[in-house]
C-alpha cells in the first residue's frame, strides 16, 4: 500500500523489511496452530481436523481471488490502492475476529481418547457413577507435567540434529518452496490481472476440496501405512500432472521468447488458457495432499511431550 501510494525508491526497502517481519510472525503463528492441531487430535481424527482447518484457512484466499477478479473486471490500474485498502480492511476484521475464538483450556475431547495422558485423566477424573464419556480438558503442557515454551524451543532445536529430521527435510522444505513459482512466476507470466484473480480462487478452491479428500483418505485407511501410501500416491499423481501441463506451455514460451521467456498474458476465454488453468487447479490439489500428509506424519511421529511444537 505504501509503495502504491508514495512510489518512492525507499518504499521498496520498507516493503522488503515488512515481508521479513511478516515471515517471523507467520512462523510463530504456524508453530502455535500446528501444536494446537496435534493436541486436539486423539490419533484417529487428525485427517478430519486438518481438513476443517485447511478448508477454513484457504477459504480466505478463495475470497481474495474472487475480489481481485471482480475488481479488475472494472478497473485496469497496475497499482490498485483501493484494492489494497479492501484487503487491509479484511485483514483488520480477521484479526479482530480472533477475539471470538474459544479459550484453549475450554476445549475438551472424549474421555475415551486413546492419546489422553495420565495427567489429563486424573485432572478430569469423575465419580464412578458418571458417564465414562466425560470430556477431558486439553490442559496446557505445564499442567500435564510438560515444560514451558523454552523447553519446547530446545526440543525443537534438538530435532534438527536427528537423522529422522534430515530424512524428512525435503518433504517439509517442499511444503513452502513450491508456491512462489506456481503462484508468482507462472501465474504472473501467463495470466493478466483479472484472469489471475480467478485462477487464484481456483487454486485455493482445489486446496479446500483436496483437504477434504486427504482427511477422508488418512482417517479411513485400514492401517497408517496404507493411508500414507494412498496419500503419497494422490500427491504424486496431482503434482506430476500439474508440472507436465506447466512444462507443455513453458517450453514453447521459452523457445519463442528466449532469453526473456516472456509471453503475452492470457485473458479469460482466450485460446490457450485452459492448459495453464488446469495446471493451477492441480497444483492446489497437490499442495493440499502434501500439507495433509506432513501434518499427519508429525502426529504419527510425535504424539506427546515437547516435540510436537
Amino acid at each position: 500500500l505504501l509503495l502504491a501510494i508514495v512510489g518512492a525508491p525507499w518504499c521498496r526497502g520498507v516493503v522488503v523489511l515488512g515481508g521479513g517481519v511478516l515471515g517471523v510472525g507467520a512462523a510463530l503463528l504456524w508453530t502455535a496452530q500446528g501444536r494446537l492441531m496435534l493436541e486436539y487430535s486423539d490419533g484417529t481424527d487428525q485427517g478430519r481436523l486438518f481438513a476443517i482447518f485447511w478448508a477454513l484457512f484457504n477459504c480466505s484466499s478463495v475470497v481474495g481471488g474472487l475480489l481481485t477478479f471482480f475488481y479488475f473486471s472494472h478497473h485496469s490500474e497496475e497499482a490498485p490502492v483501493s484494492l489494497y485498502l479492501i484487503f487491509l480492511g479484511c485483514i483488520v476484521l480477521g484479526g479482530a475476529a480472533t477475539a471470538l475464538l474459544a479459550p484453549p483450556h475450554t476445549i475438551a475431547r472424549p474421555a475415551a481418547s486413546a492419546s489422553a495422558s495420565a495427567e489429563q485423566r486424573v485432572a478430569a477424573a469423575a465419580p464412578a457413577t458418571e458417564d465414562a464419556a466425560t470430556p477431558l480438558p486439553l490442559l496446557p503442557p505445564a499442567a500435564r507435567g510438560g515444560s514451558t515454551w523454552e523447553g519446547e524451543a530446545k526440543a525443537t532445536l534438538r530435532l534438527f540434529g536427528t537423522r529422522r529430521m534430515a530424512v524428512l527435510f525435503p518433504l517439509f522444505w517442499y511444503t513452502g518452496f513450491n508456491q512462489p513459482y506456481q503462484l508468482n512466476t507462472f501465474g504472473d507470466r501467463f495470466f493478466d490481472s483479472r484472469a489471475l484473480g480467478l485462477e487464484l480462487a481456483s487454486f485455493y478452491l482445489a486446496e479446500v476440496l483436496g483437504a477434504a479428500l486427504a482427511g477422508w483418505t488418512l482417517d479411513t485407511a485400514s492401517t497408517p501405512r496404507a493411508g500414507a501410501l494412498r496419500q503419497l500416491a494422490a500427491f504424486g499423481l496431482a503434482t506430476s500432472a500439474a508440472y507436465a501441463l506447466a512444462l507443455s506451455v513453458e517450453v514453447p514460451a521459452a523457445r519463442a521468447h528466449w532469453p526473456t521467456c516472456s509471453t503475452p498474458r492470457l485473458q479469460l476465454g482466450e485460446e490457450g488458457v485452459a492448459v495453464p488453468s488446469l495446471a493451477f487447479f492441480l497444483w492446489g490439489l497437490s499442495d493440499s495432499q502434501v500439507q495433509a500428509y506432513a501434518y499427519w506424519l508429525l502426529r504419527q511421529l510425535h504424539s506427546g511431550g515437547d516435540e510436537p511444537a
